[in-house]
């Protein structure tokens, strides 16, 4: 699925404050696998995670996504990607929250160039994805009514309903509270038998222990 070799990210690139996020980051993740990246704050995690996402570029190194280098695609090429292949969940849910639970499942539908369904098929789409986390019968509510267990929920519904291969999420349980955080990886380990590879940052050991395999940045550079 996924193939860093020697990524590489210098912020302030050129200038006497440079600094080094990512430090030759070579890495391999499998179909379905489900990966955890810990580290302590400023270790390069999330910076790993915006590249693997298409938020960032490398300023060195190669990415191949299944088979494919997406090094040097044009921002157009990414944004598609990053809207057709790739579900992105957020700490802080990054919902509308004026719109309702389905109004924010279907925006990825509505930005999606290749998707041709029309009104009602994307609501009926919506509410089947609401449906497999449990928020079918809050699709009406506004996001500003929810629980911060429920936001994220419909985050993740947002994040797969084009049915992404890959699901990536920044801290995705940081905000809520244990409960709730075992119900988010639940559903993560639901997507990996759906097919999906999902690979998340944490900085929660108990939360990383449900992924296969935990990766370890440290000073931007990977401890297995």
């Amino acid at each position: 699925m996924i193939q860093l070799k020697d990524i590489k990210k210098i912020y302030n690139k050129n200038h006497s404050n440079a600094f080094e996020a990512l430090r030759g980051i070579s890495l391999t993740i499998e179909n379905q696998e489900i990966v955890a990246i810990v580290g302590t704050s400023g270790a390069g995690k999330s910076t790993l995670l915006h590249i693997l996402a298409f938020i960032d570029s490398a300023d060195e190194g190669t990415y191949m996504l299944d088979e494919r280098d997406v090094t040097d695609l044009p921002d157009k090429d990414k944004s598609q990607l990053r809207t057709g292949e790739i579900g992105l969940v957020m700490q802080d849910y990054a919902l509308v929250e004026d719109f309702t639970a389905i109004e924010n499942v279907m925006m990825p539908l509505d930005f999606d160039r290749k998707n041709k369904r029309k009104s009602r098929e994307k609501k009926k789409l919506a509410l089947q994805v609401l449906r497999q986390v449990d928020m079918e019968d809050f699709s009406k509510k506004r996001c500003n009514e929810l629980s911060g267990g429920q936001k994220q929920r419909v985050a993740i519904a947002r994040a797969i309903v084009n049915n992404p291969k890959l699901v990536i999420a920044d801290e995705p349980t940081g905000a809520l509270d244990s409960g709730n955080a075992k119900q988010i990886m639940e559903i993560f380990k639901k997507l990996q038998q759906d097919g999906k590879t999902v690979v998340f940052v944490t900085h929660d050991m108990n939360i990383a222990s449900y992924a296969d395999r935990i990766i370890e940045i440290q000073d931007g550079r990977l401890i297995e």
